[in-house]
């Protein structure tokens, strides 16, 4: 009788994705490729964009005191500069996704939606643009969270609700000191996400698995022709690889 011998095989190195760097890729795989390794274009003032809104927000809204009672359970599994992380992986590679929710709504019954809100410039007008191009980055952004809070959610005694949403923001700016400061802001439109969990994650690991080989970015149609190429930030297109070969 043999006796098998004990392989431990090591993990690889976990690498570890902001999911709103991970939706960008229904935007430009090749630009979310190069976020993933700190070169990011207008970062700075969409930080400053987005605290100033969630902190209006948060002077704003009157929660409910279940709603309160959630986020105070939910806070001790918040990661310094990370948000929330959940680990995934398969055959013996692994990536850790982090991420913040824009906004929750909780019901009485403790079920959790979760809320991405999107700032735009564009009218009403432009909407199909925007529902065309933008939407599906920020669908997948808010099914990015469902997928990192789940675990976490459940754990509190809370379940994820079957539906959660984009919101899309209008903002106005104006200049002030050289910078552009907020000054206004109104609902423009509210789009319905759906979470399925299995779906969900295949899709992801597909794309995490892009983020860390080059060879498996795609262009966007009709690169380097097409009008996300030449509206391309600067930034980027000094590492394109498709920029390049033009």
């Amino acid at each position: 009788m043999f006796a098998l011998r004990e392989i431990k095989l090591a993990e690889s190195k976990v690498g570890r994705y902001r999911m709103s760097t991970t939706a960008h890729w229904f935007w430009c795989a090749e630009q979310a490729y190069w976020q993933a390794r700190g070169i990011y274009a207008g970062a700075k003032r969409q930080k400053e964009v987005g605290t100033q809104i969630h902190k209006e927000r948060k002077e704003e809204v009157k929660r409910w005191i279940w709603e309160t009672s959630f986020l105070e359970k939910l806070d001790k599994f918040r990661q310094d500069k990370y948000g929330f992380v959940r680990r995934l992986g398969k055959d013996h590679v692994f990536f850790d996704v982090s991420g913040h929710p824009d906004e929750f709504q909780v019901t009485k019954a403790k079920k959790v939606s979760i809320i991405e809100i999107n700032t735009t410039e564009i009218s009403e007008k432009q909407l199909d643009f925007y529902i065309r191009y933008r939407l599906p980055i920020k669908q997948f952004q808010c099914q990015g969270y469902c997928f990192i809070l789940e675990p976490y959610i459940k754990e509190i005694g809370y379940e994820l609700d079957k539906i959660h949403a984009v919101e899309l923001w209008h903002v106005k700016y104006r200049q002030e000191k050289g910078m552009r400061v907020l000054v206004k802001r109104e609902p423009l439109a509210s789009f319905p996400v759906f979470y399925y969990p299995v779906q969900f994650e295949t899709e992801l690991l597909r794309v995490l698995e892009g983020l860390q080989d080059h060879d498996m970015v795609i262009p966007p149609r009709g690169a380097p022709n097409c009008f996300k190429c030449k509206q391309c930030p600067k930034v980027y297109k000094e590492h394109c690889q498709f920029w390049r070969k033009t």
